[in-house]
């Protein structure tokens, strides 16, 4: 017996609901979908979500229309590096600043690098530290930075793993003040020798003391590097002359001394 086939051409997901009784499908919780609606007309029914693509699925007595590609569910995933505490804090001569942090456990951690800012938007590499690789133990980690800024220093640590993957640890802030360092130059008049004392010269660096003549030119330059300090002036003959004390790039005192012979 001959038979008549029928071929139907979809070419929308609603003519399809004229022709065939869809079944609906309903939104599962791993569905990421923005928008959506549900039609009923003439016995049929759609349902659908904006975003998603329309699939059609072939059963043995329906064409069922089903809607869209499913979104990935989120995975949970555990941290590579669990962060205990991370701490800085200034030292007692308020010249250095200590870093410290502990984990509580690691995955395929590699390494830390210390990172420091002055404005807490750019920053700078300023070390290097090894993690443990693996471990689920309480691990303590320090490091000193020996040259931070003469005001307010912002720390972070860039956890690297063995992949390259990398994460930041939240942004701490020090203020280190910037210490006024006095010096005593004495005695005033002056004969064979005078004497330098600079206060907290440990918080000074290329710390120099400068002389000059009436003619502005340089007499003695003597790099200071304790406390106290004595240079020999047997060979400048009897006049004024000027001095300066430099640290740190910046002039720290100045004034004028006599010479009498």
């Amino acid at each position: 017996m001959k038979r008549n086939l029928l071929y139907v051409v979809v070419t929308s997901p609603l003519l399809l609901c004229s022709i065939l009784v869809s079944n609906a499908q309903t939104l599962s919780p791993n569905v990421i979908a923005t928008n959506g609606g549900y039609a009923v007309g003439g016995g049929n029914s759609l349902s659908w979500t904006l975003g998603e693509t329309f699939n059609t699925t072939l059963t043995s007595s329906n064409l069922i229309l089903t809607q869209g590609e499913q979104q990935p569910e989120l995975a949970s995933f555990p941290l590579p590096v669990t962060l205990v505490y991370f701490h800085a804090e200034k030292n007692i001569e308020n010249t250095t600043i200590n870093i410290n942090w502990q984990t509580a456990s690691e995955i395929n951690s590699d390494y830390f690098l210390v990172e420091r800012s002055t404005d807490a938007i750019n920053f700078k590499t300023i070390g290097k530290v090894n993690a443990a690789g693996n471990s689920n133990q309480l691990i303590s980690y320090s490091f000193i930075d020996n040259n931070p800024a003469r005001s307010t220093n912002y720390y972070r640590l860039n956890q690297f793993d063995f992949n390259g993957t990398h994460e930041y640890s939240p942004t701490i802030k020090v203020p280190l003040s910037n210490t006024i360092v006095g010096a005593i130059i004495y005695p005033n008049p002056f004969n064979s020798s005078i004497n330098i004392a600079v206060e907290n010269i440990s918080q000074i660096s290329n710390c120099e003391f400068r002389m000059y003549n009436v003619l502005g030119a340089e007499v003695i330059n003597t790099i200071l590097v304790k406390p106290f300090t004595t240079v020999e002036t047997n060979n400048l003959p009897s006049g004024i002359y000027f001095y300066k004390v430099i640290g740190n790039n910046t002039i720290i005192q100045s004034g004028k001394l006599i010479s009498k012979k």
